[in-house]
């Protein structure tokens, strides 16, 4: 939920700066060029979601909430054009909790001006006493900070715009330039569950979250075999989904797991754990909203979907960016 406030976010300065002047530009889609193997994928369309009074009213508050005054500011003024946002983690690492900055990506497409957004980099890099550094990088030009502290911006004209490092940054210009990688047997099937919870839950909201996870991540993620014992280790998928509705929105969110069993054990979990969680939730997201909080399991996977007022997603959004 915090990537999806920092989406947000950034996609309230899109909004805000954007309104005006309509949003009738054709949007190259950033998913066409995620590296292989990608372990969580959170996608905003921001016409979709200004396309109705909650969810405008949604963008046009966390510009204020969450930005203050930073629509002045670089970072705000690079995506003020973009139309679709896209953040990205790499699935090399199953770092979901604390990536890398070489394991993770902010995607933005559209018309963006390429000379504008490297020479708003290179002042923010020397008003951090800084030395900014361009590099062409096939059809790209991208700006760094020499001294190595932060990440890399890449921009080309009329967009996309990354900002990544490393190794995954230069796998996504590539993609951008038509030279996609070849995937692996296992980079192939998340990339095929990804597309599979987009397509199947995802159906076209405004934002959608997918985070794919193979045997043994949990292990992997804590350092500590015996996390195989824990209920979620056998957690195998799961999506977030945000959409207006009437004057509020539905948010759904799925577990899917590696059995029928495990989706069991899970949601045994859940119940045991929800009424000692109820006083802080109610505290976090109203009393209203806290008591939706109840799985449907079907079969392997496990469902909730809460219908919030515009008052109780503000809720929601201020706690996850807590």
């Amino acid at each position: 939920m915090i990537a999806a406030a920092c989406i947000l976010a950034a996609a309230g300065i899109v909004y805000w700066r954007a309104s005006a002047r309509g949003l009738d530009r054709r949007v190259e889609s950033p998913l066409a060029i995620v590296p292989p193997g990608a372990a969580l994928v959170l996608s905003l369309e921001v016409r979709k979601l200004a396309a109705t009074p909650a969810g405008a009213e949604l963008l046009k508050k966390y510009a204020g909430s969450y930005l203050g005054g930073v629509g002045a500011d670089c970072a705000a003024r690079m995506i003020q054009r973009a139309e679709s946002l896209l953040l990205v983690i790499d699935g090399a690492q199953d770092q979901l909790a604390l990536p890398e900055p070489s394991e993770l990506a902010i995607i933005a497409a559209g018309p963006l001006e390429d000379e504008a957004v490297a020479a708003c980099v290179e002042q923010a890099i020397q008003k951090k006493k800084g030395k900014p550094v361009r590099t062409s990088i096939g059809s790209f030009v991208t700006i760094r900070d020499q001294r190595g502290m932060s990440g890399e911006v890449a921009v080309r004209p009329g967009g996309p715009l990354v900002i990544s490092n490393g190794r995954y940054l230069r796998d996504i210009l590539d993609a951008a330039d038509g030279k996609q990688r070849p995937p692996s047997e296992l980079e192939r099937t998340r990339d095929a569950l990804h597309a599979e919870l987009r397509r199947s839950f995802g159906r076209n909201a405004p934002l959608v979250a997918t985070v794919t996870l193979p045997s043994g991540w949990l292990e992997r993620t804590l350092d500590d075999a015996d996390a195989k014992l824990s209920p979620l280790s056998e957690l195998r998928s799961a999506a977030l989904r945000l959409e207006p509705a009437g004057d509020g929105f539905v948010l759904e969110a799925l577990l899917g797991h590696g059995s029928t069993q495990a989706a069991e054990r899970v949601e045994k979990l859940m119940l045991e754990l929800l009424p000692e969680l109820e006083p802080w939730l109610a505290e976090q997201l109203g009393r209203r909203a806290t008591a939706q909080l109840v799985p449907r399991r079907e079969q392997a996977t496990l469902r909730l979907s809460l219908h919030l007022t515009r008052d109780e997603i503000d809720k929601l959004l201020q706690a996850a960016g807590r």
